[in-house]
């Protein structure tokens, strides 16, 4: 969540996450748009990598976003 909110992610690209599109040597995350825009890479803040590392400490697998759910 910290993740869409500080970086203005729509929900297809926060789905879309994985795990090799994060530099944790350049503080870097690259997002794939998917609405016709640019993609693009955000600089990440160290409490951000922080969380990620010990995210990825707990997640199996290369998705960020394990589940992904879009209420209508």
């Amino acid at each position: 969540m910290l993740l869409i909110f500080c970086h203005g992610l729509r929900v297809s690209e926060a789905c879309d996450l994985r795990w090799d599109a994060i530099s944790f040597l350049d503080y870097e995350i690259f997002i794939t748009c998917k609405k016709g825009s640019d993609s693009s890479v955000h600089l990440l803040p160290a409490d951000e990598i922080k969380a990620l590392k010990q995210l990825k400490e707990l997640n199996i697998g290369n998705i960020l976003m394990v589940k992904c759910y879009v209420t209508l």
